[in-house]
């Protein structure tokens, strides 16, 4: 008769074997996954162009416009210097500032490099098609889809939607710095006055603005394909940005 001990032994080693058999079945799995190439989805790319787009193409653009790769490496300094100009331009307290600073400082210090979601031959085809300048990429008005045009069709629906004069009007010179100019001497005569704070000021003052870019989304689903007007600011924010912002009740 078997002693307890030699039966213990026994399930244990059967309970053992019974793991790795799972092990090695999820582990398989996991390799087949990522093995097999999606299939590309090519109800969420709509190809307006004159170009035959190739299956690799078609599967990175259903991923659609949001999906996005990991960068190759953190830009510690870039970040830091994104919050020192974000902390410039809001109305803290400094302590909550230094605070900030710190937090920031101790993220990164810990920050690591997510792992890549994007196979070589997907980030090769997406080189590819960044350097096509004869296609433009776009979002559909509506839906998930991914749009591409010939660039010369996109630019000739943009001109004619821009001579609609009952809507656009041509202006002899970019009126951004006179704008920026006179709303910098009503604040600052409000400083002077007293009925601004001098934190409120440089908080709401504006230097070196950018001009908004006008862009179209295609609506797929009309005939023709016409365009939604955009609009989209540029690396500088316009000169009433911080303006506005104050102004509106929250």
């Amino acid at each position: 008769m078997r002693s307890f001990e030699e039966h213990k032994g026994q399930v244990q080693e059967m309970v053992a074997r019974a793991a790795k058999v799972r092990q090695k079945k999820k582990f398989d799995t996991l390799v087949s996954k990522q093995s097999s190439q999606r299939k590309p989805d090519e109800r969420h790319v709509v190809n307006l162009s004159s170009k035959q787009l190739t299956t690799p193409q078609v599967q990175v653009l259903s991923r659609g416009l949001n999906f996005a790769p990991p960068p190759k490496f953190i830009s510690k300094a870039h970040i830091v210097a994104s919050v020192e100009a974000a902390i410039k331009q809001s109305i803290v307290i400094e302590g909550e500032a230094t605070k900030a600073r710190v937090d920031v400082i101790n993220a990164l210090s810990y920050a690591k490099l997510p792992p890549t979601n994007i196979h070589p031959q997907e980030a090769k085809t997406v080189k590819e098609l960044a350097k096509d300048d004869d296609i433009v990429i776009l979002s559909a008005d509506k839906g998930r889809a991914t749009v591409v045009m010939d660039r010369k069709d996109y630019s000739a629906k943009m001109l004619t939607m821009l001579g609609d004069q009952n809507t656009y009007q041509l202006m002899a010179k970019d009126p951004t710095t006179s704008l920026e100019n006179r709303m910098n001497s009503v604040l600052l005569r409000l400083q002077r006055e007293g009925r601004l704070s001098g934190k409120t000021y440089y908080h709401l003052h504006s230097s070196a603005a950018g001009v908004q870019h006008l862009y179209g989304l295609p609506k797929v689903h009309k005939p023709d394909v016409p365009f939604r007007p955009m609009h989209c600011p540029s690396f500088l924010p316009p000169c009433c940005h911080q303006l506005s912002a104050f102004l509106t009740p929250t």
